[in-house]
């Protein structure tokens, strides 16, 4: 069953990136892509507002996406569990 977990996978990776785009639009507004060339990150040291920004860019673009699949997964895993025992699965 290598590509059972396909599925949370792509949910996983779809959340993240719906929570970039959302992110990026919250933060910055609309984003040309002019703008995105013009302004490439650069190693340049960084000061406290940068720290803050890749802060909230991670939690709300990568922990809080996973965390979402995991509850789902767990949640409709146990409730399988439950249905298989009800139906006397064991």
């Amino acid at each position: 069953m290598l590509f059972a977990s396909t599925p949370w996978v792509v949910s996983t990776l779809a959340l993240m990136l719906a929570g970039l785009a959302a992110w990026i639009r919250f933060q910055f507004g609309v984003v040309t892509f002019d703008q995105i060339v013009m302004n490439l990150p650069v190693v340049d040291g960084g000061d406290l507002s940068s720290i803050v920004l890749f802060a909230q860019a991670g939690l709300v673009c990568i922990a809080l996406p996973i965390l979402a699949v995991l509850v789902v997964a767990g949640w409709t895993s146990g409730t399988a569990r439950l249905a298989r025992l009800a139906a006397g699965g064991g």
